[in-house]
């Protein structure tokens, strides 16, 4: 292999992940995904029926949510008889981990806030 191609390789890498990742945070931009991943987070395992009753959605939104959810492998399901019941994969346990770690002082920074405004600026 070539230094180009060796290159190459690593940008593709770069614009995969870059892609993934992008496509992961607009999917958890919708608040009812990231209440249903905070709540499989905290319960480890909820039904359809359960998030319907919690999240106060139609069945249909909640399923789609859980579509989109297990498309990128946030979450899976397990079905018990004729119940379904979705908890949370291990890359969606460490990604609520980062997320936890963000405390209220880190999100009501002033600096943070003025420093986010002038970088979307640019």
């Amino acid at each position: 292999m070539n230094m180009f191609s060796y290159i190459f390789q690593i940008n593709n890498n770069f614009k995969n992940k870059s892609y993934f990742l992008a496509q992961l945070l607009k999917l958890l931009s919708q608040k009812n995904r990231l209440q249903i991943i905070f709540l499989l987070d905290y319960y480890q395992s909820l039904t359809v029926r359960q998030l319907i009753i919690m999240l106060n959605l139609s069945q249909s939104l909640t399923s789609h949510h859980l579509k989109d959810l297990k498309e990128v492998n946030l979450v899976y399901s397990k079905k018990n008889g004729r119940q379904i019941s979705y908890s949370l994969t291990n890359f969606a346990k460490n990604f609520v981990f980062l997320l936890n770690q963000m405390s209220e002082d880190d999100l009501n920074n002033e600096d943070k806030i003025i420093f986010i405004k002038k970088s979307n600026v640019m």
